[in-house]
């Protein structure tokens, strides 16, 4: 009889002494707490002791933490809509707040500061255009968000916003297929415009390489040069424009093609 009461007088003092010592790590944040309320609200990393059954212990991860927000769709000021993905980095400041707003949940003060983070950029977006948001001030932007976060967030909810970033912006489905198709026909219509600009080109050097190579004929014949130029300026097609690349052009083009001997009858009856 004697053994058995021992025996269980031992269980219990170990059951005690093992409730009655905990450990805070480095990376942790503990509170203290006597049947619900704060005893201490800030423990250091380290062995710690406690009463068994009355107080509890209350832990959190006091690293940087990540809240993903869901894509959200903003306006911006030329009332243009995007689809903008973001996340945050935040971390525990302060136990007592942190457990006082949230009850030491972490999803619920990451939902909290999620929709935090959504009014603060669907304001930023409403204050700048398209390119400003995407690429102008896009890091303004984040710091500003940040800066005003933390002047409400570590008073309310006991932690600290180090920094807000935005990770895609998109067009609505229902409006990206029609700025596709402008853009294509944009693109299409400056391909068109070269084009027709190449074949402008293109005719004219044609032209004054066949009229420079007919009357390259008359000075192989002895024809004199007053006449040839005489010749060649009735001959000019109208609204001929020439570049130093366009002369450069025919003037290769006409090196380059062979001069056939002609008789001075055959040239004749050309004319």
């Amino acid at each position: 009889m004697k053994n058995a009461f021992a025996g269980i007088l031992v269980f219990f003092l170990f059951v005690a002494g093992s409730d009655a010592v905990f450990v805070v790590r480095e990376t942790e944040r503990a509170i203290l707490l006597r049947f619900g309320q704060i005893i201490d609200a800030d423990l250091e990393p380290g062995l710690h002791f406690k009463m068994p059954w009355v107080n509890t212990v209350r832990k959190f991860d006091g690293r940087v933490l990540t809240v993903t927000a869901e894509a959200q769709r903003y306006l911006t000021l030329e009332q243009k809509a995007l689809v903008v993905d973001s996340f945050a980095k935040w971390r525990i400041v302060d136990v007592e707040a942190f457990y006082t707003s949230s009850t030491g949940e972490e999803s619920r003060t990451s939902n909290l500061l999620a929709q935090r983070i959504n009014d603060g950029l669907r304001n930023k977006f409403g204050e700048r255009d398209l390119q400003e948001v995407v690429s102008g001030q896009r890091d303004l932007l984040m710091e500003e968000l940040t800066r005003e976060l933390n002047l409400s967030t570590a008073e309310e909810y006991g932690i600290e916003v180090i920094d807000v970033r935005v990770k895609q912006i998109e067009l609505p489905l229902d409006v990206r297929s029609s700025v596709y198709e402008r853009m294509t026909s944009e693109r299409q219509r400056e391909a068109q415009q070269l084009r027709s600009r190449g074949n402008e080109l293109a005719i004219g050097i044609e032209a004054d390489a066949d009229r420079r190579k007919r009357f390259s004929w008359l000075k192989l014949i002895g024809m004199p040069s007053v006449s040839v130029a005489r010749a060649m300026r009735l001959h000019r097609p109208p609204m001929q424009r020439h570049t130093p690349g366009t002369r450069n052009s025919m003037r290769s083009h006409a090196a380059s093609t062979p001069i056939r001997k002609v008789s001075p009858t055959r040239v004749m009856c050309c004319w």
